[in-house]
Parts: structure tokens; sequence; C-alpha cells
């Protein structure tokens, strides 16, 4: 006899809103756990808990129903918790040792080879040899210092020559287009489900800081066969069930080389369910995850989730940061909506009154839709000049000078 469908889900990370849509697309109530709580993942939820600040909050852990459990962007680093959340939870989520291996860079550079893929000139503490040499000169390569179970590019600093302790790395920096290939594994097969490209955000420490995506991008046939190679290589050394995101630069000259392997539902995912999306039925790659898992979905949802197209619209998400500090309320929510829809542009992840934005703390997302990628693009940077236009007249330094 088959269990019962399953009705509600807990989604868990530093910020819960995408994949609450997505969970919601498949006819589950969700209860999200975040270090936001904005606006429109509230209204999305059956109830919204904010991110205790100590993490791994083991105590809060275990004090939550006993619904499958997803966790999200900003869990890496968690792993001492994975052990009592399997006990509390049926948890859907890939384990602390597969993690450990996805972020492992001899475990990266082994699937790399595997796969006939380029993984980039890598020394950590561990090994035998010396260490590289900062760069001194603009001839010589960059390298950058990662700290693995980071998310957002937190994790990836320009290296200036300071000592870096485990589990922390080394890596030369590649040049080229990052890019984000997402896909679904169930135990047996593995499924491209499309490719994004990132919108970086660099600062003078962080050259990869996550400012957006762009996607579905189309794929000629050797990038397709080779992504798809890679990703079967991937999930069958890992023995990995669900969603998967892995990171990499198609170099003009030197070809694909793999750089990060993410075990969950990834923030540029959004973007290949809103592309699938028609006038009757959306995907929901939550759903497909836990279906991966064993999990049983409403069966009138069932229908909807099929294989997201790669044709059709391109869509960007833009993360926009605060450009000065600023209070959010009712009367700037307002006019920010207005121009939003003045550019025919959507948004989200949207905090709510009351709430105080530092300077660079990320503001809301900019969503955007053209036939092409770069189109798709060119007006969300129109949008996001308006915006950040808007907001340093709205911020109480702006307005003190008059």
């Amino acid at each position: 006899m088959q269990p019962p469908p399953i009705r509600q889900v807990i989604l868990l990370g530093a910020s819960a809103r995408a994949a609450a849509v997505s969970a919601r697309t498949a006819g589950l109530a969700v209860l999200a756990v975040d270090r936001f709580g904005d606006r429109d993942l509230r209204a999305l939820c059956n109830s919204w808990q904010r991110l205790p600040p100590k993490v791994p909050p083991f105590a809060y852990l275990a004090q939550l129903p006993r619904h499958p459990l997803l966790l999200l962007g900003g869990c890496e680093s968690w792993l001492s918790a994975f052990p009592p959340l399997q006990r509390h939870h049926s948890l859907a989520a890939a384990s602390a040792a597969q993690w450990r291996q996805a972020k492992d860079p001899r475990v990266l550079q082994e699937l790399a080879r595997a796969a006939s893929v380029r993984f980039p000139a890598t020394w950590s503490p561990a090994d035998a040899t010396a260490p590289p040499k900062a760069r001194q000169g603009a001839s010589e390569a960059r390298w950058v210092a990662k700290a693995p179970f980071r998310s957002g590019g937190l994790g990836v600093q320009w290296w200036a020559g300071a000592s870096i302790d485990p589990p922390s790395y080394l890596q030369a920096w590649i040049p080229g287009v990052p890019l984000g290939a997402a896909y679904l594994a169930d135990g047996a097969h593995c499924e491209l489900l499309g490719v994004t490209a990132a919108l970086g955000r660099a600062t003078p420490t962080h050259p990869a800081l996550y400012g957006g995506s762009i996607g579905p991008l189309s794929l000629d046939d050797e990038a397709a066969a080779t992504l798809h190679r890679l990703g079967t290589v991937v999930a069958k050394r890992l023995n990995l069930r669900g969603l998967f995101n892995i990171d990499l630069v198609r170099h003009p000259v030197q070809g694909w080389f793999l750089l990060e392997i993410n075990l969950r539902y990834s923030a540029s995912m959004e973007l290949l369910e809103s592309s699938a999306a028609d006038s009757t039925t959306g995907l929901s790659l939550i759903g497909r995850h836990l279906q991966a898992f064993g999990y049983r979905l409403p069966s009138s949802l069932a229908r909807g989730l099929d294989r997201p197209a790669v044709k059709g619209p391109v869509r960007c998400k833009r993360v926009v940061y605060a450009p000065a500090a600023l209070q959010m309320h009712t009367r700037l929510f307002e006019r920010l909506q207005r121009l939003v829809r003045q550019h025919r542009a959507d948004w989200a992840d949207l905090p709510i009154d009351g709430n105080n934005i530092a300077k660079g703390a990320r503001f809301c997302t900019l969503l955007t839709s053209e036939r092409s990628a770069a189109t798709t693009r060119r007006r969300a940077s129109v949008v996001h000049r308006a915006l950040v236009k808007a907001l340093l007249a709205a911020s109480p330094a702006s307005r003190s000078r008059f």
C-alpha cells in the first residue's frame, strides 16, 4: 500500500521565497524558516519563522514539525547538524558525507577528469608542494582563496598571499562567463534541466558575489553532450538524488572548467521553472526533488511536473542591493511598485514595512523576460538603474540635504 501524499514541506535556508513558489506550485503548504521574512514569502506560506542567529540551532531545529525538510542555500556549513536533523525529520537532502565529497577539491578534480572537462589549478594546505606565489604583476595568474562551505560567492576572495587553513584552498582564477547547470537525479538517471549565466557582482575583495542569473540558455550539441556527461558522472560517483547544480566557466580557448557543485535547489532554478510555465500549469522543481526522494505529491498536480522547456522566453533575475541605508514603508513600496510595473518588469524578495535595510544589503530581486538573453539583460539593467535612483532619493541621507 502506498503512503498518502505529503501535504506540507519545511524550507530552511538563508532565503526561501523562490523555493516556496516552487513548493506551492506542487500543491504543498509551506513552513518557511529564513533570514528575511519578505512580504511575498509570508504571503505564500502557511507559517514563517525567522532563522535563529545561532548556526546550527540544534534545539530550534528539533522542535520543528515533522514534515519533509529541505535545506536551501546558506546551510552548507551545517554538516554537524545533519545527523540530529535526520533523527528528528524526514530530510529530503544530500547527506553530510555527500556534501563533503562535493566540496573536496580532490574529488572535484577526479570528477572533472572522468567527465573530460578541465579543473583549475588548485592548492590546499594538505598538499606536500609549496603554495603558489601571490600575483605580483598584471601578467601573472590571479588566485582566489575559497572557503567551500559558503554560498552566494561569499567564500571566494582574491588571494594576496595570506596563509589559509583547511578546508579552504587556493584556486587559479579562470576568466570567462560563469554558468550554472541544473540537474535532477533519481538514483538511476540524471537529467540536465537547463543552463543559466550568472550575473557577477565584484568588489575589491570578492570577485564572484551573486548578482543574479539569466536563462535558460540555448546550448549547441557539443555543450549539451558535455554537460549531460558531466552531470551523469557527478550523480553516479556521489550517488545523488534530487536537485543539484554545477558551476562552470566556458573558457574561449581552453573549454569547460568545473568550479563547484551544490547539492540543493539553487537560486537560478526559478528561471527554468518560470520559463516552462504556461497558462494552465507550472513546473515545480521542488516537487520533482521530493519525488526523487520517494515522496508522493497531490495527484492533481503530478501532471504539471514535466521537464522544463529550454526554448521560449529568456528570463533574468537581478538582485538589487541597497545603495544607502533605508527603511521600508507603505508609500515607498507603492512608489517602487509603480516604477517596476512602468518598465514591464516584476520584483520579488520584498522587505516588509518597518524593515531597516543596511547599505549594501539585499533590497529586492528584479525579474524580466524577453526573447533573448541580451534584451532581457538590457531591460533588467534599465530597471535596475531606475530603482537604484529611486532608492537613493528615498534614503534619509538624501532627504536630509534639502
